[in-house]
């Protein structure tokens, strides 16, 4: 909690007026990536199919730029 809230220049306290511990906070940051996920409504897909796209978006959205 102390890396990310000097990564955000920010007092080391300052994530708690938000969440309550770190879990709470890799919770939501898992939350907010995977809304991002497409969903595969296309129920004949094989799992195959539905692995790849998972896995694609799963990149695209942790990519560091």
């Amino acid at each position: 909690m102390r890396k990310l809230a000097t990564a955000l220049d920010a007092n080391p306290m300052s994530p708690y007026h938000h969440v309550p511990n770190k879990d709470a906070l890799l919770r939501g940051v898992a939350r907010m990536i995977s809304a991002q996920f497409r969903t595969v409504t296309l129920e004949d897909a094989p799992w195959q199919e539905r692995i790849r796209l998972l896995a694609t978006d799963f990149r695209a959205q942790t990519r560091f730029s």
